[in-house]
């Protein structure tokens, strides 16, 4: 039991470091000033990876861990093209204006190109790393509680366009 603890806590600790490596990574490819987080981010960031140690099956959970690769993606390739972060105001654009997204998307393919090169690695070490181990401890419910709050969160966003402060994008 001790040994299965402990491995849920070490998946989670790589998962975290590898996440942090990744963007701090691209920071300094890009030349750009590096954002510190606080560490109680730090902390909640380890606790989503260690939660999500927890779901079953493991393609569930390996989508859930590998969840934040992905945000980093999106993150650093809006970073390549605008050379600022992701607002939460331009997810309610991303609904809103998906066409216009995906049109310049394929017009400046290029600033995806490093981001993707910082992205498949850790994506495919997490994977090697959860195929190793799949005796680990699970719950579908747990897994069934992050796809429900994952689902909530974009529709509240794409319905009411709130920013997550209470403030809303002004009408045209």
């Amino acid at each position: 039991m001790l040994k299965k603890l402990r491995t849920h806590l070490l998946i989670a600790l790589i998962f975290l470091i590898v996440t942090l490596l990744q963007q701090y990574l691209f920071y300094y490819s890009k030349g750009l000033t590096i954002v510190w987080l606080t560490f109680g981010k730090y902390l909640a960031t380890f606790g989503f990876f260690l939660l999500a140690t927890f779901i079953k099956p493991i393609g569930l959970r390996y989508f859930f861990l590998g969840f934040v690769f992905l945000l980093n993606f999106f993150q650093m390739a809006h970073l390549s093209y605008f050379g600022t972060q992701i607002l939460p105001a331009e997810f309610y654009l991303f609904f809103t204006e998906s066409h216009e997204v995906w049109g310049t998307l394929f017009a400046e393919l290029h600033h995806i190109g490093v981001p993707l090169l910082f992205t498949l690695p850790p994506a495919l070490l997490g994977w090697l790393l959860l195929k190793k181990n799949t005796n680990l401890y699970g719950s579908k419910w747990i897994g069934l509680l992050f796809c429900l709050y994952m689902i909530y969160n974009p529709i509240r966003t794409m319905v009411t366009g709130n920013t997550w402060d209470g403030n809303h994008l002004p009408e045209n």
